[in-house]
């Protein structure tokens, strides 16, 4: 039996998924490179998917690693397995040139888990709730985009993504796996243009059913406006079911008090990468970072951080500004803007979703 054969064995017995999306997975997604495995007596008995992604991140495009269809078989669970699995996959994704690893855990029990190995609860989503009765009113002037896969479609959904401070990025063969996959689950991807004659795309959103309830898994747009168009439109296609929307673009505009959920988990695997990007895009930062970490020991250092540049010195005497462990270094580099004030560190939110889990 081939690795990919293998694998998707693998999947049918560890997750509940339909029939349609693993062939649509294995054929689409799946990729032997990015497959790490433990095997036993020539079969394997432990896997994942280190998949590459791009993440925007204080103005650059840095190297990502996803881990997707973490499983064992049932006969070999609670053994160790899936932690020695981890450990090496973070291993292989600093080796690989990446700065970040994200991951989302299938079951909310798993956070617990997954933290043992430095990841922290850095994705995070406000939640709101609309009755089926809400009509989603705009001001604006606005028309469906019938063909979902135009060129234009992604071009628009790069640009929107591109409007955040922190996100995960999708190439244009994501983009295309993300409305199939969308397809599969029975949802709808709405995507309005302006009124004007060149039909502009001002907005979009991703929605799917999720029992008696409609699960927006993203909306983006270019205003608050545009992106109310766009739950209008996925309105029309469910009509007499309530919404359950992630986030808003503007969300954290908001002045409203809004409860946060745990959306995914990061962690950082090349903390030298991760402060010159800081510093590269705040030459006015300086500290001195102490950073202890378990798993990957190159990055057991202390750095200086200077002028937009970044150097290591384990013979620093003066004591470091901050003392922490990778963990901890993620939880704040990934933290709202005003705490970074407070731990006088540059840091942002991060933003993930449409990642086929």
């Amino acid at each position: 039996m081939n690795l990919r054969n293998e694998f998707k064995q693998l999947w049918r017995e560890s997750f509940d998924d339909t029939q349609e999306f693993v062939e649509m997975f294995f054929s689409r997604v799946y990729n032997d490179d990015d497959v790490i495995t433990l095997s036993h007596d020539g079969s394997i008995i432990s896997a994942l998917l280190l998949q590459r992604y791009n993440i925007s991140f204080h103005g650059t495009d840095s190297p990502m690693a996803y881990i997707c269809g973490a499983a064992t078989r049932r006969a070999q669970r609670g053994r160790g397995y899936m932690s020695s699995l981890i450990r090496a996959a973070l291993y292989e994704s600093y080796k690989r040139g990446d700065t970040f690893c994200a991951l989302i855990p299938a079951h909310s029990w798993l956070y617990p888990f997954y933290s043992r190995f430095g990841f922290t609860k850095t994705f995070l989503v406000n939640a709101d709730h609309y009755t089926a009765l809400h009509p989603f009113a705009t001001e604006g002037d606005y028309h469906s985009v019938a063909n979902v896969y135009d060129e234009r479609v992604y071009d628009a959904f790069q640009r929107f993504e591109r409007m955040s401070a922190c996100r995960v990025l999708h190439s244009r063969r994501d983009f295309l796996n993300i409305l199939d996959d969308n397809n599969l689950s029975g949802g709808s991807v709405a995507v309005m243009a302006d009124g004007g004659l060149d039909g502009h795309i001002v907005s979009m959103a991703f929605a799917v059913p999720d029992g008696d309830t409609i699960r927006i898994t993203d909306v983006m747009g270019e205003s608050d406006d545009a992106c109310t168009a766009a739950l209008r439109q996925v309105r029309s296609a469910f009509a007499d079911m309530p919404f359950d929307v992630a986030a808003l673009p503007t969300d954290t505009q908001s002045s409203r008090r809004r409860s946060l959920s745990p959306r995914g988990m990061m962690r950082i695997v090349n903390v030298e990468a991760c402060l010159r990007c800081i510093a590269a895009s705040h030459p006015e930062w300086s500290s001195t970072i102490r950073v202890r970490d378990l798993i990957i020991r190159e990055n057991n250092h202390t750095y200086i951080v200077k002028g937009g540049d970044v150097d290591t010195n384990d013979q620093q005497k003066k004591m470091p500004d901050m003392d922490v462990d990778v963990s901890t270094l993620t939880d704040i580099a990934f933290s709202s803007p005003k705490i970074g004030e407070i731990m006088r560190i540059p840091s942002v939110r991060p933003e993930m979703t449409l990642m086929l889990d």
